[in-house]
């Protein structure tokens, strides 16, 4: 299950760019760029629906199947945060994402 949602996030991000990897157990990061923060909640809900398309089973989540969690932390170039504050606002957004009924995004 884990190899299958980590060549549907390769599949996603192809360009030179993109960085998908897995952080560890069942959690994945990307880091990517793009032009604006609309661009980085319409992939989110790709990965979403992307995730969702594999229907891979899991009796013991509500849906019965695999479903993503996904928070997201977007900085501009100039006067950036660093890597670790950009990974905690998206950590703290992701278990936002799971405590609000999970399979969502948050931005």
């Amino acid at each position: 299950m884990l190899a299958t949602i980590g060549r549907t996030l390769k599949s996603l991000f192809k360009r030179d760019e993109d960085l998908s990897f897995r952080l560890g157990g069942e959690e994945f990061g990307i880091v990517t760029l793009f032009a604006a923060k609309e661009d980085a909640v319409a992939i989110a809900r790709k990965i979403l629906t992307s995730v969702r398309s594999l229907n891979i089973e899991h009796k013991q989540n509500p849906p019965g199947r695999v479903t993503v969690s996904i928070g997201v932390a977007v900085t501009r170039g100039e006067g950036a945060a660093t890597i670790d504050d950009i990974y905690k606002r998206a950590d703290s957004r992701l278990y936002k994402a799971k405590q609000t009924g999970r399979n969502k995004c948050v931005l």
